[in-house]
């Protein structure tokens, strides 16, 4: 039924991207020729696999059942793959690791070059991603583990650590120089209420949590900027523009921010190694899963 390997891949990437054009673009392939290798294999099939009339793409029944087979033949090939690596000697193979940009500047260079340096063979791969684009691709198998902020039942999950949320304050506001002055290390957020805050896009762990925050202190906040990038917000505090949150308070070259503990809720930000359900661990992945457990994190 099927005698190229290349097709189930094909067809699992236009589901997975619901759009031609972009699976054409992940697969490096022109469009056109995409789209006639599909329209090919439809009429081999007798059945068409995508519904083009709508937008996006979606599956007919027929491509419902074959994506599902391509996702278990995908399964059965990794397996394989991995029950390979372990006959060898040597501890080789792939890897492909997700975090939030956050977390990928504060945990994967040490966690990537203690682990290459021990084990060259292996080919760490690395995708940054909201919390929940990371879930979705653990769970369809676009990579093996995910560090995140949350547990989702669909996944198996490792605790690594906890880490509290704080309050970032530019240091040149008159009440935060007060109270750094008096040498208080926790506030009330409410004294914040009216000031302008720097946020995460919604998606990201830490922006769920400032959200929580808002709401239990029946806060309307004033949102000047949302990003992507904690680092990026961490410098607009630095720069007098607002205030932000983030996690445990940590050695920062910046000068001109404060950092507060929140008074009154217990906020963490913990972080997990999540993994597909029912999957073949090879040794590789066993021992990236040990040193993972080690990990120093923020």
């Amino acid at each position: 039924m099927i005698s190229n390997p290349k097709t189930l891949k094909y067809v699992l990437t236009i589901a997975e991207e619901e759009s031609f054009s972009k699976a054409a673009e992940k697969l490096f392939i022109a469009q056109p020729a995409l789209s006639q290798y599909i329209i090919h294999f439809e009429k081999e099939l007798g059945q068409k696999i995508f519904d083009r009339s709508t937008i996006p793409v979606t599956l007919t029944y027929a491509g419902e059942r074959i994506v599902a087979a391509a996702k278990r033949i995908q399964m059965i090939e990794e397996r394989l793959d991995r029950e390979l690596e372990d006959i060898g000697e040597e501890i080789a193979g792939r890897i492909r690791v997700g975090a939030t940009i956050f977390r990928g500047a504060t945990i994967i260079p040490g966690l990537f070059a203690k682990f290459s340096q021990k084990y060259p063979l292996v080919k760490l791969e690395l995708v940054d991603a909201t919390n929940r684009e990371l879930v979705d691709m653990v769970e369809n198998r676009q990579i093996d583990f995910a560090f995140v902020s949350y547990v989702s039942h669909d996944l198996k999950s490792i605790k690594i650590s906890d880490a509290k949320i704080i309050l970032l304050a530019p240091a040149n506001h008159e009440k935060v120089r007060h109270m750094q002055m008096e040498k208080i290390d926790t506030v009330d957020v409410t004294d914040f209420a009216d000031e302008a805050f720097i946020l995460l896009y919604p998606g990201h762990g830490i922006r769920k949590i400032s959200d929580q925050i808002f709401k239990d202190n029946h806060i309307e906040p004033k949102i000047l900027y949302e990003m992507h990038s904690m680092e990026t917000a961490r410098c607009m505090v630095n720069e007098g523009l607002g205030f932000s949150f983030t996690v445990n308070k940590i050695n920062s070259k910046y000068n001109n921010v404060a950092e507060f503990n929140l008074q009154s809720g217990n906020y963490e930000y913990p972080l997990y190694l999540c993994y597909k359900k029912n999957t073949y661990f090879s040794r590789t992945m066993q021992l990236f899963i040990e040193m993972a457990k080690d990990t120093q994190t923020y």
